[in-house]
């Protein structure tokens, strides 16, 4: 849901309390305040950006304080800024030169630059031509985090770049200082990285009332990071989406704007510039913008209210400190990538390498034709932007993975135990919301509810845990509620009691808007779980996709689907199991089953996804083998879980992910079968991993990932899909990817291209 637009004068006073964990739009779930969060930690190394700038002449109002012999403006920033790139305002460099380029009448004054450690804080310019009217003396510059500047008529900070007079379409970026091999690495934190990010953009645009312009997209990015009350103490007290057409003007007001770098956008932000509805404007692009783009803005930048413009690498969804996602579905035709998703998944994986400061070597599933598309289009960027890859080298260098989420069709068909996991497959979640607008009896405060680690102590702390496990934590923590809440609810019988009262009562609104929520999102999942057989139904389901029995597996499944409280979904998933378990058994009775789906009233749709899904990934569209385990190492492990009892029937499963990650970090991880994309190979065990699932990854997998961080020191691992799946998504993206299916067996799924293997 997008942000409301609010109209009058944006004060502290008109903003209701958000409430815990809110994020930035839609009605708030449940009264309480948030936890304060701590800010991104400022010592953080300097990450790449490329800016753009406009030469021109500092006025007073504009350089109240500029940094002495810098040719600085503005605030001190942090040093722990992100990866960027920006387009900024700002004047000639220091140091002797060609000076910089014309500036024509009233031209834009300059804003700050952060100084690097150790190095100049900006390079010279080299001196130029006409530019386009509105942004005087265009000039791009490339910064790579640690050091370096370079860009379309600068000079490196060791000296000129070469050339002079290259026009803006004629760019010859200068290249960074190489890196060096240093022992600390990046932190892997993808909320982290995001998080810095909106930081700085706030920070940059100085003191005073703020207005954050976002899209559809960076509306989602920003609220998984930060609660609406984190951004008002911010000083930033109005949210509007840019396509927002009955926006007022508010000239007391900055203009902060997070936008990816589309058409619709450009086109949105050159309507804005030309009739300004705000004082001053701080534009940041989620990723790469073009040089036309860029000039088409300083064009329409006739009123000169743009303070500055950056590329800041946001443009993924932090789902978790270890888990990102593209929101993406549906993104492959067939075995071939749709190519607008081809570009926006490239877009969107490199942001995330140049958010973590990861310039990787990369791997991919030879099986899969998308996944060594990904691949190439990730490395050509990263040869093109060289420059913003310019890292400080570790000594084993990090790897990226890219998988096909046709190798593991299992995973995202099975019912959930865990509590994030159960919650997507049950409830769903989008963008850390949970609709519970259908819920019998909800409250209207509960009809949408915000699930997020980074606000939520008791869900941090429970998230990975099982069912059983959740019951009894909601159970203590109702009982720690209860033993404060007379507290609270004394008499106020003197000044010191009112004044205990005062400070106390947001964390106890908050502790009460936590319980409420907890309550009902468990309560809600027990009749879900109840009403649908599902313990009865996942004990099956795990029997599918872990042991061998046809016979008894066959027989289970029947019997389940005579089941009347078995639903429509969980009838076609259990035959979905089957049918790839079973797919070349010498008894497959899939043809039967189809039968019985359509005897007790089976939808045609989910009669023909059994097919569907078999066509998607059947035996011979995998590379692994999913069922059969690899090693008596393995085969022990399978065992020893049969022999824990029945607290782990429902969780036999384990994601086909987390052996080959586990392989991987071993060492065995056969080239053959996922080789390396250019001559060089890891003759280390590597350190830091990104794992990327073309049409997406699930919950289990996050869980299967979390252990390997955990029970791995010394090993850093991000997950990362197309989209986060549950089994309705997972369906979706199947019909999506054009596997339409048929409602008997009598179909074949066609033959995969013989170009694989």
């Amino acid at each position: 849901m997008a942000p409301q637009p609010q109209s009058g004068t944006p004060t502290p006073q008109q903003n209701p309390s958000p409430t815990e964990g809110s994020g930035l739009t839609g009605p708030q779930p449940h009264s309480g305040t948030p936890a304060s969060q701590k800010d991104p930690s400022p010592t953080e190394d300097p990450q790449p950006y490329r800016e753009l700038r406009t030469d021109g002449t500092p006025t007073p109002q504009w350089d109240p304080s500029p940094t002495e012999g810098s040719g600085l403006t503005g605030p001190s920033p942090t040093a722990g800024t992100q990866p960027h790139r920006g387009l900024r305002t700002d004047g000639p460099g220091p140091g002797p030169g060609p000076g910089p380029a014309p500036s024509a009448p009233n031209a834009r004054p300059h804003s700050g630059d952060p100084p690097l450690p150790g190095l100049p804080a900006r390079g010279r310019e080299e001196g130029g031509e006409a530019v386009p009217r509105g942004m005087p003396g265009v000039v791009v510059r490339r910064r790579a985090a640690p050091c370096g500047t370079c860009g379309w008529r600068t000079t490196s900070p060791r000296g000129p770049a070469g050339g002079g007079g290259a026009g803006p379409d004629r760019a010859e970026p200068s290249r960074a200082e190489p890196g060096r091999v240093g022992r600390s690495r990046a932190k892997m934190n993808a909320v982290l990285a995001v998080k810095q990010y909106v930081a700085k953009m706030i920070e940059d645009s100085g003191p005073g009332m703020k207005v954050l312009l976002m899209d559809r997209e960076t509306t989602g990015v920003v609220s998984m990071v930060y609660t609406q009350s984190e951004i008002l103490q911010k000083e930033v007290y109005l949210f509007e989406r840019i396509d927002s057409f009955n926006r007022e003007p508010m000239k007391h007001l900055k203009a902060i704007c997070f936008l990816r770098p589309t058409k619709e956008n450009v086109e949105y932000l050159i309507q804005e510039l030309r009739r300004p509805k705000y004082s001053i404007y701080f534009i940041y692009f989620s990723n790469v913008i073009s040089k036309s783009d860029i000039k088409s803005l300083a064009e329409a930048d006739e009123q000169e209210v743009v303070a500055e413009v950056q590329e800041f690498y946001g443009d993924y969804i932090a789902v978790n400190p270890h888990v990102f996602s593209l929101n993406l579905l549906g993104c492959c035709q067939g075995r071939n990538w749709d190519p607008a998703q081809l570009a926006r998944t490239t877009q969107g994986l490199t942001a995330l390498l140049l958010s973590l400061k990861k310039c990787p070597m990369i791997r991919y599933q030879l099986s899969s034709e998308p996944a060594k598309r990904l691949a190439e289009c990730v490395k050509q960027v990263i040869t093109k932007e060289y420059e913003l890859f310019d890292f400080r080298r570790t000594e084993v260098p990090p790897l990226l993975l890219i998988l096909d989420r046709s190798d593991d069709a299992i995973t995202p068909l099975l019912n959930q135990w865990t509590y994030q996991a159960m919650v997507h497959e049950l409830l769903g979640i989008n963008n850390n919301r949970i609709d519970l607008s259908r819920v019998p009896g909800i409250s209207k405060d509960l009809r949408e509810v915000v699930l997020s680690a980074e606000n939520d102590e008791f869900y941090a702390n429970n998230m990975y845990l099982n069912f059983a496990e959740i019951g009894s934590n909601i159970k203590n923590l109702m009982e720690d509620f209860q033993k404060r809440k007379p507290k609270e609810q004394q008499k106020l019988e003197s000044i010191a009691d009112m004044k205990a009262f005062v400070e106390n009562y947001p964390q106890f609104k908050k502790m009460s808007g936590t319980v409420s929520k907890h309550v009902t999102v468990v309560g809600e999942l027990s009749r879900l779980v109840a009403e649908r057989n599902l313990l009865e139904v996942s004990e099956v389901e795990q029997e599918l996709a872990c042991q061998n029995d046809h016979s008894s597996a066959l027989q289970n499944v029947r019997r389940l689907l005579q089941n009347p409280k078995v639903t429509e979904l969980d009838a076609a998933r259990l035959v979905m199991l089957y049918a790839l378990h079973y797919e070349r058994h010498s008894s497959n009775s899939l043809p039967g089953l189809l039968t019985d789906l359509r005897n007790r009233g089976v939808s045609d749709k989910y009669r023909k996804l059994v097919s569907a899904v078999v066509e998607y990934g059947g035996k011979r569209v995998r590379g692994s083998d999913l069922f059969s385990p690899k090693d008596a190492v393995a085969i022990t492990k399978q065992f020893l879980k049969g022999l824990k009892g029945v607290e782990n029937v429902y969780t036999q499963h384990q994601p086909l992910l987390q052996e080959t990650l586990d392989q991987l970090i071993k060492g065995k991880l056969k080239d053959s079968q996922f080789p390396y994309l250019g001559p060089n190979t890891l003759r280390d065990r590597p350190q830091d991993i990104i794992v990327f699932i073309i049409g997406g990854a699930t919950y289990e997998e996050a869980l299967a990932v979390y252990n390997l961080n955990r029970t791995n020191p010394g090993v850093r691992i991000v997950l990362g899909g197309t989209t986060i799946h549950n089994t309705k998504s997972f369906l979706e993206e199947v019909t999506a990817a054009g596997f339409r299916g048929r409602s008997t067996e009598s179909s074949q799924a066609p033959p995969r291209p013989s170009s694989r293997r």
